[in-house]
C-alpha cells in the first residue's frame, strides 16, 4: 500500500515497524558481535580495547570526569571507535556494574572517555581493564515518542496539520504576502528562498545543492527571525552539522544556547554550552559559595571525635539536616539560573534527537529549521516538528541519503526521507538555490547534467578556478581542473578484506600515491587536498602509502559530505572480471565524491568495469568530451 493512500494510523504503524527493524538490526549487531563473542574476537571486529590501564584522571570543562585509558600491549587491531559514541569500561572475568562513558579523544594508543560522575570506581584502578563499545536504545524510545505525539495530535492543530499535510489529506496553507527585507549578501534565488521559508505557514524545502550556500541562506533567515519570534529551534542530524550553523550564528550577534553532550560538540562552540553559560552567570559565585559552605558543614559533621555519645550524635544529625537543607537551596538557585539562560536564548541548537533533551523537550517554537534534512531518517524528523508551528526543510536528495543498517527496514521506506516525500508531493513547496560557488565549471557540470537539469548556474569567477597558480610548471595535470586516469586493462584487481568486509584495490592505491606526491612536489603553496574512496578498506590501505599531515584528509565519500578541499583524489577500488561495482550503483555517493574539489578532481578508476552502468558511461562520455581522459599506462 501506497503511503499516500493509507490513513494516518496505518502510515504511522508502518513507520514504527520499520523503526522497529532497524532497532533490532542495531540491537542483534550488539548481541553477536559483542555479548557472544570472546575478548579477542570483538578485539578482531574492532569493538574492543583490551589490554588498557588507566592512565590519567581529570576534571572535566563543564562537569563529570575525563579518563584516559592506555593500550598495554603494542598489539594491532582495528579500532571501531569514533569521538562521540558510547562506550563501556569493561573486565574479562567479573561482572561489574555498567558504566557508560562518551569517548571524547582518540589516538594509536589511547582513548579518552567522560562520565558524568564525580568520582571514578576504584575496579578501574586494578589491572587491566577493556574499553567496548555500548549499545544506547534511548534514540529509539525518543523517535517512537515523538511518533506517539504525532499520530495523537488533532488534526486542526500544527503538528496534526503538517501530519494530514504529508498524507495529503489536506491542502497546504497559503504563503503569507509579506515583502522582507533585501539582503545584499544573498543571490535572487537565496533571496527568494529566504522570502518563501518567511512567509510559509506550515512547511517549506530549501533544495541546496553543492556549493549553493545553503548555510549562508539559513543564517540570513535565522537572523531575520530573530527580531519577531521569541525564540528558534534550529537541529540537524549529526552534531557536525549543528555544529556548523551554530557557530556561524553565534559569528553574527545571535545569542546560540549549544544542547548536547559537551564531548561531541566543537571546542569553538564551548560558551554556547548550557553548562558553560550556567558557570558563567553572575549569580553562580553565590551557587559555589554555598557548595563550598555545605561541604564545609559535612566535614564538621563527620570530623573525627574522642567520645562520641549521644549529645555527639545529635549535634552530627543536626549539622546534616543543615548540609541538606543548603543542597535544596543550591538546587533551587541552580535550577533558577538555568531557566534564565534557556529563556533568553534567541536561538537552541541541537540534534534532532537532542530536541528530546530533558531541559529543553517541553519547549514549543513558532518556527523550527531542519538542515541536512535529507540525510535524516524519518522518524527523528518528526522530533522538531512535534515542537514548532512551522518547519523549514533544508538538504539535498541527489546526495547521501540516511545510513538505515535493516535492508527490511529500508525496503519499508526508512530510507525514504520526509524531505523527499514533501518535495514529491508538493513541488511548490520547495525553492532551489542555483548559483554554485565552489567548483570550476568542468567540475560540477557532469552533475549538472545528471542530477539538477542543467539549472546550477555557475559564479564567474569561481567557474575559472584551476591550481595554476598554486603550482609549479612541472606539475603536468595543471591546469586541468577534472582527470580520469583509466586503469583498464592493467591488471588492477580489487580484493576482498576478509577482516573489515570491504574491497581494496592496493595497486590502484599505488597510483593515486604516484599522482598525489607529484602534485605535492609541485605546490608553490600548501593548499587543503582530499583523498576519498567508497571503500574503508581502501582508505585504510591509502594510510599506509600517503602519510598524513595538515593539509591532507583522507577518509571515506559518506565522510566528506559537506566539506570541500582545494584538490581531490578519487580512487573507486572496483575492477573485476564479472564487471560488479557494488554500492557505487547508487550514483547519489558519486554525486558526493564528484562535487568536494574546488580547483582539481582527480578520478582513478576501471572503465571497463564501471561503464556497464550507464551512470558511469555517461561520465566516461563527459571525460572525452571535455579532453580529460588519461590511461594509467602514462604512469606506469
Amino acid at each position: 500500500m501506497h503511503y499516500l493512500t493509507m490513513n494516518p494510523t496505518a502510515y504511522f504503524e508502518q513507520l514504527l515497524s520499520a523503526l522497529q527493524q532497524e532497532q533490532k538490526e542495531e540491537e542483534q549487531f550488539y548481541m553477536q558481535e559483542i555479548s557472544k563473542l570472546s575478548f579477542q574476537e570483538r578485539k578482531s571486529k574492532g569493538l574492543l580495547w583490551y589490554p588498557t590501564c588507566l592512565q590519567t584522571e581529570d576534571f572535566y570543562q563543564t562537569d563529570g570526569i575525563l579518563a584516559t585509558f592506555k593500550k598495554t600491549t603494542s598489539e594491532i587491531y582495528p579500532n571501531g571507535f569514533e569521538v562521540g559514541q558510547l562506550a563501556t569500561v569493561v573486565h574479562p572475568n567479573v561482572s561489574k556494574e555498567t558504566y557508560v562513558g562518551t569517548v571524547t579523544h582518540l589516538s594509536d594508543a589511547t582513548i579518552t572517555l567522560h562520565f558524568d560522575m564525580h568520582e571514578l570506581p576504584q575496579w578501574f584502578y586494578q589491572g587491566k581493564v577493556g574499553i567496548q563499545q555500548y549499545y544506547d536504545e534511548q534514540n529509539y524510545v525518543k523517535m517512537r515518542q515523538a511518533i506517539h505525539k504525532t499520530i495523537q495530535a488533532d488534526k486542526n492543530s500544527p503538528l496534526g496539520h503538517i501530519r494530514e499535510l504529508i498524507l495529503q489529506s489536506t491542502s497546504p496553507l497559503p504563503y503569507l504576502d509579506v515583502s522582507y527585507l533585501i539582503v545584499p549578501d544573498l543571490n535572487l534565488y537565496q533571496q527568494k528562498s529566504m522570502q518563501d521559508a518567511l512567509s510559509c505557514q506550515d512547511v517549506h524545502l530549501i533544495h541546496g545543492p553543492p556549493g549553493t550556500g545553503k548555510t549562508t541562506t539559513l543564517i540570513q533567515i535565522i537572523l531575520q527571525l530573530a527580531k519577531t519570534e521569541k525564540q528558534i529551534l534550529v537541529t540537524a542530524p549529526s552534531n557536525a552539522a549543528v555544529d556548523n550553523i551554530a557557530e556561524k550564528a553565534s559569528q553574527k550577534g545571535i545569542k546560540v544556547l549549544r544542547i548536547g553532550h559537551p564531548s561531541r560538540i566543537n571546542q569553538n562552540l564551548y560558551q554556547t554550552l548550557l553548562t558553560t553559560q550556567i558557570q558563567a552567570h553572575p549569580d553562580y559565585k553565590i551557587v559555589k559559595d554555598m557548595l563550598k559552605e555545605t561541604e564545609n558543614i559535612r566535614k564538621k559533621a563527620f570530623a573525627f571525635k574522642r567520645n562520641f555519645g549521644e549529645k555527639e550524635r545529635e549535634e552530627r544529625q543536626e549539622l546534616l539536616k543543615n548540609a541538606k537543607s543548603l543542597k535544596k537551596e543550591v538546587q533551587k538557585l541552580e535550577k533558577h539560573i538555568k531557566r534564565t539562560i534557556l529563556d533568553q536564548a534567541q536561538v537552541i541548537c541541537t540534534t534532532l534527537i537532542g530536541c528530546y533533551h530533558p531541559d529543553i523537550a517541553h519547549k514549543t517554537y513558532t518556527t523550527a529549521i531542519i538542515d541536512e534534512a535529507t540525510q535524516a531518517i524519518e522518524p527523528a524528523t518528526w522530533l522538531p516538528i512535534t515542537q514548532a508551528k512551522r518547519v523549514i526543510l533544508a538538504g539535498d536528495h541527489h546526495q547521501l541519503p540516511p545510513t538505515v543498517k535493516s535492508i527490511k527496514a529500508s525496503k519499508m521506506g526508512l530510507q525514504t526521507t520526509l524531505f523527499e516525500k514533501i518535495h514529491t508531493a508538493y513541488p511548490q513547496k520547495s525553492s532551489m538555490l542555483q548559483v554554485q560557488y565552489r567548483m570550476n565549471a568542468q567540475i560540477v557540470q557532469f552533475s549538472n547534467q545528471q542530477f539538477y537539469h542543467n539549472q546550477i548556474q555557475n559564479e564567474p569567477q569561481i567557474a575559472e578556478h584551476t591550481l595554476s597558480n598554486d603550482v609549479l610548471p612541472a606539475y603536468t595535470l595543471s591546469p586541468k581542473p577534472l582527470v580520469f586516469i583509466d586503469t583498464a586493462g592493467c591488471g588492477f584487481e580489487e580484493v576482498f578484506d576478509e577482516q573489515s568486509k570491504s574491497l581494496y584495490n592496493p595497486q590502484e592505491a599505488a597510483l593515486l600515491e604516484k599522482v598525489y606526491t607529484l602534485l605535492v612536489q609541485n605546490l608553490k603553496i600548501p593548499i587543503s587536498i582530499g583523498v576519498i574512496s567508497p571503500y574503508s578498506a581502501q582508505i585504510a590501505y591509502i594510510k599506509t602509502c600517503i602519510p598524513s599531515n595538515k593539509h591532507t584528509e583522507i577518509d571515506t565519500i559518506d565522510a566528506f559530505q559537506g566539506r570541500e578541499k582545494d584538490a581531490i583524489f578519487i580512487s573507486l577500488v572496483r575492477s573485476n572480471s564479472k564487471q560488479e561495482i557494488g554500492f557505487l550503483s547508487d550514483i547519489r555517493r558519486m554525486n558526493v565524491a564528484l562535487t568536494r574539489a574546488k580547483k582539481h578532481l582527480v578520478v582513478i578508476g576501471d572503465s571497463a568495469t564501471l561503464s556497464t552502468h550507464s551512470f558511469y558511461a555517461n561520465f566516461m562520455e563527459y571525460i572525452h568530451t571535455i579532453d580529460a581522459y588519461q590511461s594509467a599506462w602514462e604512469w606506469l
